[in-house]
């Protein structure tokens, strides 16, 4: 039997439950409406002034397998991933 996967980097992933994911997904994971919109600004060392929204890391991980341990490039991939 086939199932659905996703791929990371170098290597496939099984994904179990995909129906179910999708639907808690996009309902914002219990998430009040006031959180789903909250922002979050940050300034970076060569003065750049940046907002994101919730959810924009998460993409930029997910696009860009970026490396979770490495905040300030996490940081970065969510502006980037907002911007495109």
């Amino acid at each position: 039997m086939t199932e659905p996967s996703m791929s990371k980097c170098n290597r496939r992933l099984p994904v179990f439950l995909l129906k179910w994911h999708l639907e808690v997904g996009f309902k914002g994971y219990g998430l009040t409406p006031a959180q789903l919109d909250a922002r979050g600004s940050f300034t970076f060392s060569d003065g750049g002034e940046y907002t994101i929204t919730h959810g924009s890391v998460i993409i930029a991980a997910i696009t860009s397998c970026t490396n979770t341990s490495n905040p300030s490039v996490m940081l970065g991939a969510g502006e980037w991933a907002q911007r495109w």
